[in-house]
């Protein structure tokens, strides 16, 4: 019953790391298992010593807000701002490693929210959260490119352009989420889950017909 959701994320990290022409596979292990310890402390904590639940209202903002909150912009946020800090490498080699950064955390993380959570197992917990998780991080990796660019290209524009769009794009999966948790019909919430992560795979081949503009990346 689990499967798809234990190894769908892992396997889009694994499929991003052969596919990048850009760096050696190898390059991007560090990421990763920093992102996968990252996600076992937390998850660890959360277990441990963290044991309220959010307490769903009849209030949509409230749980879209908790759920964007903690569980995408602060993760996110903070684990690749920490990932900024301490590496050294080029701009090139950051932007491409944001996703196997992010997405092996959400590898860990997304599995615990949906086994520990109180919600029972369903079609989105267990195939659409996954789905809409990769999607999310691929379009935000694409949109950092972009907004590396517009840097580069010192168009204020453009970069605030990309950054919202970034930053919408990691909304999508709790805005869709809490649709779900609301009784929103299957026609409604699979159409646009479709969408984003049709989106997400036109964005990730466009990032390989380009194979990065060394000129755009590497400030």
């Amino acid at each position: 019953m689990y499967l798809f959701l234990l190894v769908a994320i892992p396997a889009a990290v694994a499929g991003y790391m052969f596919a990048q022409p850009e760096h050696e596979r190898k390059s991007f292990v560090p990421p990763v298992l920093c992102g996968c310890i990252m996600a076992v402390l937390i998850c660890a904590v959360k277990a441990m010593f963290i044991f309220t639940e959010h307490v769903w209202t009849a209030s949509f903002v409230s749980g879209f807000s908790m759920r964007f909150l903690f569980q995408w912009l602060l993760p996110v946020g903070a684990l690749y701002a920490l990932f900024l800090l301490v590496s050294r490498d080029s701009c090139g080699y950051k932007l491409s490693a944001f996703f196997p950064l992010t997405a092996s955390f959400y590898a860990v993380f997304v599995p615990f929210l949906v086994i520990t959570g109180e919600e029972r197992p369903s079609l989105f917990l267990l195939f659409a959260k996954p789905v809409l998780g990769v999607s999310a991080l691929q379009l935000v990796s694409f949109f950092l490119r972009k907004l590396c660019c517009g840097i580069k290209a010192k168009s204020a524009f453009r970069v605030v352009v990309y950054a919202l769009l970034a930053f919408v794009c990691l909304m999508v999966p709790p805005a869709l989420e809490t649709l779900w948790y609301f009784g929103s019909p299957l026609f409604l919430w699979l159409p646009l889950c479709l969408v984003f992560s049709a989106a997400a795979a036109a964005s990730c081949l466009s990032c390989r017909k380009e194979t990065v503009n060394p000129a755009c990346m590497d400030m």
